[in-house]
């Protein structure tokens, strides 16, 4: 819980220890003391995307940036693994929504605030910031769906600040990603016709509140030839270049800025003008996770980044589909599985679909999700377990 609030509240009097570096090595030498440590194959490929960054640094162009890549990576992979590990039990795991969701509407807050930016790191950006909000607020909207009581009006109300936060960051990228965790969170939950309503309303408040100057930014989505969306395919035809070039391991982490220069696409009859060919364009990022992993880590971490998307999404599906067969489970304890499942599917496809236009591979929230999927699977089990054997039990004969 620490860790989540120095790494992405930043509390000024402290951020400067940077204590989260601490947490992240002490945590992995006290799970290999402990009893139990769930484990999952989304895990095994986080370790191994850890592994090829890693083996990448003598190789890279810039090994530096290389070396820091696989120091964020460690962080992220090492907490993911913790989270599976101290979050596997129901009370742990309600305090882990409750810290998330607070964590980041206080996000949400301080973007509001500061003409949608974030409070530093690698959330100061306004890109980052919707990145962050969009990933958490299903977390919001299963609670406010079906938690009981005040917990419900809480999470509706730290829905509301991180919606504030998206709209505040003008990022299309992150409109992109809310839209996508909208229509999952409405698709997927039980209240179709309750979903609806409330979405038609939802929406017409939204438009009547949100200023004029976001819905003309969201509009340029469109213009998919011109702008930075042209400047974007642009630097994603570089990205397949670099892979062509190096398509098992890549150039290496965070490398793709300082080799993209090397790979333009130099014969491209769209951009064959000064603005494209006469810029140096080395220093750039490539504006999506995908190229970016593409690029940077080849095929091998690409393929083991959906290895562990896949894996996330497998065993969060499987978990709905086994809760919902189980009718004898008390209905709190089916309730507050589907918040959390719910809540970790939906943060995911609003994080990867926010993603397909941020360089986000390396930022933690797809391994933070995964890890935390472990850990409910885990504890979500017992009560499944627990109802099957007794029903086995009160069978005749």
């Amino acid at each position: 819980m620490l860790y989540l609030v120095l790494e992405f509240d930043r509390p000024p009097l402290i951020a400067g220890f940077k204590l989260q570096m601490l947490i992240a090595i002490v945590l992995p030498l006290i799970w290999l003391g402990a009893h139990e440590r769930p484990w999952s194959r989304v895990l095994t490929a986080q370790a191994l995307l850890l592994f090829t960054a890693g083996s990448m640094i003598p190789f890279a162009h810039n090994n530096y940036a290389a070396y820091f890549t696989t120091r964020m990576l460690f962080s992220n992979v090492t907490l993911a693994i913790s989270m599976a590990w101290l979050f596997a039990g129901r009370s742990a795991f309600r305090r882990f929504y409750w810290a998330w969701l607070l964590v980041m509407s206080w996000v949400a807050v301080f973007g509001v605030t500061h003409g949608g930016r974030g409070p530093g790191g690698f959330l100061g950006d306004e890109n980052d910031l919707a990145l962050a909000c969009v990933g958490a607020f299903p977390f919001a909207f299963y609670g406010f769906q079906l938690l009981p009581g005040w917990r419900r009006f809480l999470a509706g109300g730290c829905g509301v600040l991180l919606v504030l936060a998206v709209v505040a960051s003008l990022s299309r990228g992150g409109f992109v990603g809310l839209v996508a965790a909208l229509v999952y969170c409405f698709a997927v939950s039980a209240h179709k016709l309750r979903n609806f309503l409330l979405a038609l309303v939802a929406t017409g408040v939204f438009l009547a509140l949100v200023p004029q100057s976001y819905v003309d930014e969201m509009s340029t989505i469109r213009n998919t030839d011109t702008g930075t969306a042209d400047t974007r395919k642009f630097l994603w035809a570089t990205a397949w270049n670099i892979f062509k070039a190096h398509p098992v391991l890549g150039v290496g982490g965070s490398n793709f800025n300082f080799v993209a220069g090397e790979y333009t696409p130099k014969d491209d009859p769209r951009w064959q003008t000064p603005d494209y060919q006469e810029r140096n364009w080395s220093g750039t990022t490539v504006h999506s996770t995908y190229f970016q992993f593409l690029s940077e880590l080849g095929l091998v971490g690409t393929s083991l980044y959906a290895v562990m998307v896949v894996g996330h999404f497998r065993a969060i599906g499987a978990l709905r589909r086994s809760v919902r067969r189980r009718t004898h489970l008390p209905r709190e304890v089916r309730n507050e599985i589907e918040v959390y499942a719910g809540a970790l599917a939906g943060g995911m496809i609003g994080t990867l679909a926010a993603g397909a236009f941020l360089s986000a591979g390396y930022y933690p929230f797809a391994y933070f999700y995964t890890g935390a999927g472990v850990a409910l699977v885990t504890w979500a089990a017992r009560p499944v377990a627990a109802e099957r054997q007794a029903a086995q039990v009160s069978e005749p004969g």
